[in-house]
């Protein structure tokens, strides 16, 4: 019971149980081999692995086209006038990506109208002809700004409180769906064509700010990287349990620890964090395309054979061929029992 008093008080939530158990479970099958001590079973301190970039690196300013107030004021037929003065109000001014991004979302369709009537001027038919072509221009780069300004930052910041009852989706993040098709389309949805769009913008940038998964994920997976190697190294160290493939009682023990504490609990939840980590990274190589900051970010989390999702996947497979070595030893890998 002395893993069990070392590692009391040392987790947060999340899988602090399943830990603290696998590594009582472990030390009960290997403890006749190696002395378990403070310095075999270290606490955990979860630590930041990686830091998303400062947000003036993540949003790329964009010099906003200019409309003089004299052919501002030709445009009162414009239903594109109040829109226009809208964003020129003191809080226009200041208004965060997200709603800069739907300005012009209903800039486009407004303008369009408004350059069809008789009455307007060359001169500001050619001002709002330059603010479509800006606007379609740096279209990516507005949907960007928007998804990875203070939300995203919310995204991957862990919380207290967090459970494993909340469980990771297989499919990602949800909120960046709607993000990653806005991106996929030649053009943009039009508030004219669907004004749920809207909506959606701000509903799906309120819920990644809650949810925090980023966060959770990365702290679970860098938790389940540092345990792992802290395992391996004790399995590593052990010698057989067993001699010329006789199944000792130890032997025993070993097969019932991996059958109900591997097979039935520890590897459920590291596929649950593989099969979100897979999808995670598929969906935020979509959203960071083109972005320097967040790509290099991307690259740091998901790439870089020293980040935290190669190291994981790499703890991860040292486990799984630590068992194999020793079930082997007992003759009890699957393929020894069948023949």
């Amino acid at each position: 019971m002395g893993i069990s008093v070392l590692l009391q008080g040392c987790f947060d939530q999340g899988s602090a149980a399943l830990w603290q158990d696998y590594h009582m479970r472990i030390h009960n099958v290997f403890a006749g081999q190696i002395q378990a001590n403070e310095h075999t079973v270290q606490a955990y301190s979860p630590t930041p692995a990686i830091r998303l970039p400062p947000r003036r690196d993540r949003i790329i300013p964009l010099e906003s086209p200019k409309i003089s107030l004299w052919e501002f004021l030709k445009m009162h037929d414009c239903a594109l006038n109040s829109l226009i003065a809208k964003r020129n109000s003191p809080l226009g001014k200041v208004m965060p990506p997200s709603q800069y991004l739907i300005y012009t979302q209903a800039f486009i369709p407004l303008a369009n109208d408004c350059m069809q009537q008789s009455e307007i001027s060359p001169t500001l038919k050619n001002s709002l002809s330059e603010a479509l072509t800006f606007y379609r221009q740096h279209r990516r780069t507005m949907i960007q700004n928007a998804v990875f300004h203070a939300e995203l930052e919310q995204l991957f910041h862990p919380r207290q409180g967090w459970s494993r009852e909340r469980q990771f989706p297989s499919t990602g993040i949800p909120e960046f769906n709607l993000w990653i098709q806005a991106l996929s389309l030649s053009t943009p949805p039009q508030l004219d064509q669907g004004k749920n769009w809207t909506t959606d913008v701000e509903t799906s940038l309120q819920r990644l700010a809650r949810n925090a998964l980023a966060g959770h994920w990365i702290d679970e997976i860098t938790k389940a990287t540092h345990q792992l190697s802290l395992v391996n190294q004790r399995m590593l160290n052990t010698k057989p349990l067993c001699i010329s493939d006789r199944l000792s009682e130890q032997g025993k023990i070993m097969q019932t620890v991996f059958q109900k504490h591997f097979a039935g609990n520890l590897q459920p939840w590291i596929s649950e964090l593989h099969r979100f980590g897979e999808a995670f990274k598929i969906q935020f190589a979509k959203l960071v395309d083109g972005h320097p900051a967040m790509t290099r970010f991307n690259y740091s989390l998901f790439i870089d054979p020293n980040g935290p999702w190669i190291h994981f996947q790499n703890q991860w497979h040292d486990h799984v061929s630590q068992w194999q070595y020793h079930l082997k030893q007992c003759g009890l890998m699957p393929a020894q029992s069948e023949s």
